[in-house]
């Protein structure tokens, strides 16, 4: 069996990896900058807010 066919992508594999983990990362941090002005807007207690945020990030992803 040859193992060197098997991995020879690796490259490849952690740019994705890579690219991926950073989009993932910048998604993440979109909703905290403006975290205080959606609760005051809204009328969000902090359990809300949490939830928003979760779910930004899982639509993200």
């Amino acid at each position: 069996m040859d193992t060197n066919k098997k991995y020879a992508n690796w490259a490849l594999i952690a740019i994705a990896m890579l690219l991926f983990g950073t989009a993932i990362a910048t998604v993440q941090y979109k909703v905290p900058v403006v975290m205080g002005d959606i609760m005051m807007k809204m009328d969000m207690d902090a359990g809300s807010a949490s939830w928003l945020m979760s779910i930004f990030t899982f639509v993200g992803i």
